[in-house]
């Protein structure tokens, strides 16, 4: 009696330790598993990031490799990543005009449970439209300058009526250049006139004197 008691007392007690070593080996024996991203798997954004987030069940340990390709092939992960208990932090190139389109983020972690963890994430970049808007108004800008330079262009043609003024001033002062030589050969044909005049006088003087002296004589006789 006494040995059946102790050999089902062995048996509870058995069970119970094994019970014991299973439940501290769950931890161990749990993978680590990726939980989500920012910007998420399958997401629509209007601009790109400065940053990439990544973030797991369980505190992820070194190394990690984050690479983040866009739609030109290039790697535009900027150094190495960080990690903050569960969340893994890249950061990306800055881009001043990123191309638009499809970008991946691969990555390759490992966690305490000494397991490591592979996968990827897939966005998509698609710029607002005002951008695009704003890039097609500069054209705008420069046609509108024609404009101004057709105004430019006519002003010439305004100048030329005021150049074909200056000969009617020219004309003016020959006008008034031979306006004096007339007056001129007025005043020679009325020298010349008084002139004649003036010898026909004396010469009927003349005359009138010698016809006189003659009765005279004529009388006396």
């Amino acid at each position: 009696m006494n040995q059946r008691f102790h050999r089902a007392s062995r048996i509870p007690f058995g069970v119970v330790g094994l019970a014991i070593i299973l439940i501290l080996a769950l931890p161990v024996l749990a993978h680590t598993e990726f939980l989500g991203s920012d910007p998420e798997d399958a997401a629509l954004v209007a601009t790109l990031p400065e940053t990439v987030e990544l973030t797991f069940s369980d505190t992820v340990i070194e190394p990690v490799a984050v690479a983040l390709t866009g739609p030109d092939g290039r790697d535009i992960a900027e150094g190495g990543a960080s990690i903050s208990g569960e969340i893994v932090t890249q950061r990306l190139t800055p881009e001043p005009n990123p191309p638009a389109g499809t970008y991946t983020i691969a990555f390759q972690v490992s966690a305490t449970d000494g397991h490591p963890l592979t996968g990827e994430v897939v966005f998509t970049l698609e710029p607002e439209e005002p951008i695009t808007t704003t890039t097609e108004a500069q054209p705008t800008t420069s046609s509108s300058t024609q404009p101004t330079t057709t105004a430019a262009a006519t002003t010439p043609s305004t100048t030329s009526p005021s150049t074909t003024v200056t000969p009617t001033t020219s004309e003016v002062s020959d006008t008034s250049t031979s306006t004096p030589e007339t007056s001129s050969q007025d005043g020679v044909s009325t020298g010349a006139i008084i002139g004649l005049a003036g010898g026909l006088g004396v010469a009927l003087a003349l005359v009138t004197l010698v016809l006189t002296r003659s009765v005279k004589q004529r009388g006396g006789n």
